[in-house]
C-alpha cells in the first residue's frame, strides 16, 4: 500500500518483515503514481543490479517495475492468478 501506516497494520499483524525500501509514491492518478513508481524503482535496480525481478498482479506498480526491468535487465517473471 502506498500508505506506510496502512501497510504497517500488515506487518504488525501477520508478522510480515518489513521491505528494504518504501518508494513513498503517495497517491495520485495513474499515470503520475506510475511514473513515480519507475523513478523509485529505477534508483534501487541500478544500486542492487539483481539478477531477476519478480512482478505480482495487474497493479499501477506491476506496469511501473515490469517496464523498468526490461529496460535495465533482462530476466522478468509475472505471477497472475487468472
Amino acid at each position: 500500500h502506498y500508505d506506510y501506516n496502512m501497510s504497517k497494520i500488515f506487518f504488525d499483524n501477520l508478522g510480515i518483515v518489513e521491505p528494504d525500501y518504501f518508494l513513498n509514491v503517495g497517491s495520485g492518478s495513474h499515470a503520475i503514481q506510475t511514473a513515480k513508481i519507475m523513478v523509485e524503482f529505477e534508483k534501487i535496480l541500478i544500486k542492487e543490479s539483481p539478477k531477476l525481478i519478480i512482478v505480482v498482479g495487474d497493479v499501477n506498480s506491476t506496469i511501473a517495475c515490469a517496464l523498468v526491468t526490461k529496460k535495465l535487465f533482462t530476466e522478468l517473471a509475472l505471477l497472475k492468478q487468472d
